[in-house]
C-alpha cells in the first residue's frame, strides 16, 4: 500500500491523465496489477513520472533480460532493446538519461547561441544587444531613427 504523499499524488495524477475514477483505485503501485486498468495507469505513471515507473515496476517483479545484464557488464554492446529494458527497470538509468538529453539541450542551445553571434559579428559588426532596437540600415531605418530621437525629444528624453 501506497503510504508515501508523492507517490500517493503521482498515482492521483495518473488516475487523473487515464481518466480512471481515483474511487475505483486501490492506493497500490500499478505493476502490482493486470489488466487494462492497470496498463492505463502504468502509461499514465511512465509518462508523468518514469524514475517512478521504473522503481515500481522492479519493485513488482520485473528485471533486466539477460541480455541488458550482459551488456551492462560489458560483455556484448547496448542495442536498443537493451537500452530501453533497462531504462524500463533501473532509476539510475532513467535518471542518466534525463541528464544526459538535459546536457544536449543546453549544448544545442549554446552552440546556437554562438552561431547567432558570429553571424551578428559578421553581419553588424557585433553582437546584437536583445535589449537594444536593431532598426537594421537603409532609408527606412534612418527614418525610424529619426522619429525615435523626435519621439525622446518630445517626451523630455524619458524613453
Amino acid at each position: 500500500m501506497l503510504k508515501n504523499k508523492e507517490d500517493v499524488e503521482l498515482l492521483m495524477k495518473a488516475a487523473a491523465l487515464a481518466k480512471i475514477p481515483p474511487d475505483q483505485l486501490k492506493p497500490e503501485q500499478p505493476w502490482s496489477f493486470t489488466g487494462k486498468t492497470a496498463e492505463a495507469l502504468q502509461i499514465a505513471v511512465e509518462s508523468l513520472d518514469p524514475v517512478k515507473a521504473a522503481e515500481w515496476r522492479s519493485q513488482a517483479g520485473g528485471t533486466i533480460s539477460l541480455a541488458t545484464q550482459a551488456a551492462e557488464l560489458g560483455l556484448q554492446e547496448h542495442t536498443r532493446a537493451t537500452k530501453a529494458d533497462l531504462l524500463a527497470h533501473d532509476p539510475r538509468a532513467v535518471i542518466q538519461a534525463q541528464a544526459a538529453a538535459d546536457q544536449w539541450v543546453k549544448d544545442q542551445l549554446a552552440d546556437m547561441d554562438e552561431k547567432v553571434n558570429k553571424i551578428q559579428t559578421a553581419k553588424y559588426g557585433k553582437p546584437l544587444d536583445p535589449n537594444e532596437k536593431n532598426l537594421g540600415h537603409g532609408w527606412q531605418a534612418n527614418s525610424l531613427r529619426r522619429q525615435q530621437q523626435f519621439d525622446q525629444a518630445m517626451n523630455g528624453g524619458q524613453n
